[in-house]
């Protein structure tokens, strides 16, 4: 996988973690380690549905570029 695209998907995993965490702590502050740890472990599951996606153009299976 190419640098740049490599970027893009670390990029996208980190929006998703961040808006997950953030969230998860704003609408319940007294939530626990496992709360929040879980929120982020579910916020990935999108952009690993993208990258398995082959009709995903920009990365992933679907991009005309070759992973390795």
């Amino acid at each position: 996988m190419k640098a740049e695209n490599l970027m893009k998907a670390f990029q996208s995993y980190s929006r998703a973690l961040f808006v997950a965490v953030i969230s998860t702590y704003l609408a319940n502050p007294d939530a626990s380690v496992k709360q929040i740890v879980t929120a982020a472990l579910v916020a990935v599951a999108a952009p690993i549905l993208r990258a398995i996606n082959p009709d995903d153009k920009d990365f992933g299976v679907g991009s005309n570029e070759k992973w390795m």
